[in-house]
């Protein structure tokens, strides 16, 4: 695309889920987050990057009536919990895996559900669609009490277009 006119993929690794925390009532869109305060992730972010591309599908923009928080949330569960977030925009590689059971196990707090998963995948091109079933998480206490859809960017492995063939193909 000309961004990085230097590098090359060598291939895709994994999926990067992106795990949206919310609290109050259940919401089923994204557009329903307008007016909201939401933390989008850090300036430079992919988590930030996402989240742009998703509100943006939805009409909620940068100097709209939603105040995107630009910063990571240094204990976003309370955050949540305290209403001063309304709501936080995650992804495995910025989070630590500690957190992410705390937020789920939190009773006042919801994992959105992007029903419109299908939808966000053909108009963002670099989305997949990831299905978390009830109870992976936990069996015993059944979380999530319902399958979830979840997007996921693909983390590809980069190098510079200078590397020597033999090594891309170990790699």
């Amino acid at each position: 695309d000309g961004k990085a006119p230097n590098l090359m993929s060598l291939g895709s690794i994994n999926y990067q889920p992106l795990m949206i925390f919310y609290h109050g009532k259940v919401r089923h869109l994204l557009s329903e987050f307008g007016g909201a305060r939401i933390d989008i992730g850090a300036p430079g972010s992919g988590t930030r990057t996402l989240a742009l591309d998703m509100l943006k599908a939805n009409g909620i923009e940068p100097k709209g009536a939603t105040s995107f928080i630009e910063v990571d949330a240094k204990d976003p569960e309370k955050d949540l919990n305290e209403n001063r977030l309304d709501a936080i925009f995650m992804m495995g590689d910025s989070t630590s895996s500690e957190l992410l059971r705390k937020l789920l196990r939190s009773p006042k707090i919801h994992l959105f559900n992007v029903t419109q998963a299908d939808a966000y995948v053909r108009r963002i091109g670099y989305l997949n669609k990831l299905v978390l079933p009830m109870g992976s998480l936990d069996l015993g206490k059944n979380l999530p009490a319902e399958e979830l859809n979840l997007v996921a960017p693909t983390v590809e492995l980069i190098a510079r277009d200078s590397l020597h063939p033999a090594l891309s193909d170990l790699l």
